[in-house]
Order: C-alpha cells, then sequence, then structure tokens
C-alpha cells in the first residue's frame, strides 16, 4: 500500500499515478516515508482506542426532535381552558353483543364484483369516519334519535338521515347503472 488518497481518503496502490475511487492526481509523498510505519486516512490523528476526556457533569445536546422521557408518575399540565374530549367508542366488528346494554347501528357493505371496489369511508354525525371494505359489515353502539349518515369512496357521495328507535342495519352498496351509492334500511 501507497497511502490514502488526500481527497477521498481510500487505500492506494503502490506506484499509482491515479486514486482507483476518485480519479484525484496523486502527488509524490516525501521522501521521508518507510514501509513499516501505518499509515491512516487524513483526518485520523488519534491513536486507536483512544477516547477524549469529557468534563464533570457534561451532558451531549440531545439529538432533534428528541422527547426525555417523564418521571413515573408525571402528568403534563393542560392548557388554560383545555378539555378532553371523551373517548370515541371503538368500531366492533361480528356479532352486536348484548343489546339490552343499549342499541346498535349494523352497517353492512354488500359484496359485489368489480375490477375496482375500494373501502368506503363512513361518518355518522360528522364524528370519526370508519372505513367498510366490499362484503364487510361492522357493528357501533348508537344513541336514540336523529342521526346522519355520510358516505364516501372517491368523488361520491351519500347523505342519509335515519331516526334510531331500536337496533338497525343499514345495507350499503353501489348502483350498478348510475355508480352513486345506494343505502337502504333493512332488518338488524
Amino acid at each position: 500500500m501507497a497511502g490514502f488518497c488526500t481527497n477521498c481518503g481510500q487505500p492506494l496502490m503502490d506506484g499509482a499515478a491515479f486514486c482507483t475511487s476518485c480519479g484525484h492526481k496523486i502527488v509524490a509523498p516525501a521522501a521521508n516515508t518507510s514501509q513499516d510505519m501505518t499509515q491512516q486516512p487524513p483526518g485520523n490523528t488519534t491513536p486507536a482506542g483512544y477516547q477524549q476526556p469529557t468534563p464533570a457533569g457534561y451532558q451531549p445536546p440531545a439529538p432533534t426532535g428528541y422527547q426525555q422521557p417523564a418521571p413515573a408518575g408525571y402528568q403534563q399540565p393542560s392548557p388554560a381552558g383545555y378539555q378532553q374530549q371523551a373517548p370515541v367508542p371503538p368500531f366492533q366488528t361480528g356479532p352486536a353483543g348484548n343489546a339490552a346494554a343499549g342499541l346498535w347501528l349494523k352497517l353492512r357493505r354488500e359484496k359485489q364484483w368489480y375490477l375496482v371496489n375500494p373501502a368506503m369511508e363512513i361518518t355518522i354525525d360528522q364524528g370519526q369516519p370508519c372505513s367498510l371494505e366490499n362484503g364487510q359489515e361492522i357493528v357501533i353502539p348508537i344513541t336514540p334519535g336523529p342521526h346522519r349518515l355520510h358516505f364516501s369512496c372517491h368523488v361520491r357521495n351519500h347523505d342519509m338521515d335515519i331516526f334510531v328507535q331500536g337496533n338497525m342495519c343499514v345495507q350499503i352498496s353501489w348502483d350498478r347503472l348510475w355508480g352513486s351509492i345506494k343505502t337502504e334500511v333493512q332488518p338488524f
């Protein structure tokens, strides 16, 4: 080995006129080099295994975006006037469960065979949307009274007003003739 390239730091072959990595022209080294000396890439002047001493109490700066974990039991104070919203009940898949505990709304998407049949987004009373795939059904708790259901898929939108007095089922499908979203209330 003849040393390292002063441009890219890659090892050089003996007698090379140019670096094989970056093509930089090699300047002849000084006459005071010997074969038994180990050469290091430019910029690396500290011996191997050397660690620079650090002052007492020194804390290295945290990386950008890093948040130090909070101590156990710590609760972050809320801004003035902030009210935490009640958690949104999770959407349930499968059977309605115990209907005596409350009212249930079943959203059932008809299984239809199309070349492209993406998931449909459903929002109840401008709440959190849920996604309904082709042939899927979900059962969610609902309060009695009037509700507005909004169905959307790409550029197609459909609104439906319902009045809940008992358990309900809404069947959702695509109108094959017009390509619009079609909904109808069915027995639970």
